[in-house]
């Protein structure tokens, strides 16, 4: 009559699956998340090699201070160093995975925390007229459906496994 009834079978594998799904989602989707971090990071580098972030130009005043400071007047000059220590780092308080500076490391030549810095490149400086260059949001933009495929792909895949008990 259009009405399903859950036969007993049915509703023990349910329960089973309530019973595990903390579990799983505690073990696996870490797995998950830190895969994520890893592409997320290898599509970061990639884009920044290619020259394929968008980032807008020095302004005038930017550039007419680093000529004045005989300062190099490329863009972006101290953020090869910055995305070369990107790694993925798992946090101690959450468990979860980000993709940051190592801690403590300073830029060799100016002395910044990488940390600082990528923040001031990713949100800008307005008291040091200092543009955002979002470095990091539009990476996730530009990854965000292959991003989405692969959490969706691995999540099938690791419920499979601790499912079906391999």
């Amino acid at each position: 009559m259009g009405i399903e009834i859950i036969q007993e079978g049915n509703l023990n594998l349910l329960e089973h699956v309530a019973k595990k799904m903390p579990a799983f989602l505690k073990s696996r989707g870490k797995k998950i998340q830190e895969k994520v971090a890893k592409r997320f990071l290898k599509e970061l580098k990639r884009n920044w090699r290619n020259k394929k972030l968008g980032l807008a130009p020095l302004s005038a005043a930017y550039l007419a201070h680093k000529k004045r400071e005989g300062l190099d007047r490329r863009i972006l000059l101290a953020t090869r160093e910055l995305i070369g220590s990107l790694q993925v780092q798992r946090l101690e308080e959450s468990g979860a995975h980000v993709v940051a500076p190592p801690k403590g490391q300073r830029h060799t030549s100016t002395g910044i925390l990488l940390e600082d810095l990528l923040k001031v490149i990713e949100f800008g400086s307005p008291s040091r007229n200092i543009p955002p260059r979002p470095i990091l949001r539009k990476t996730a933009e530009a990854v965000k459906e292959e991003l989405i495929k692969l959490i969706k792909e691995e999540f099938e895949k690791e419920a499979r496994e601790y499912f079906e008990g391999k």
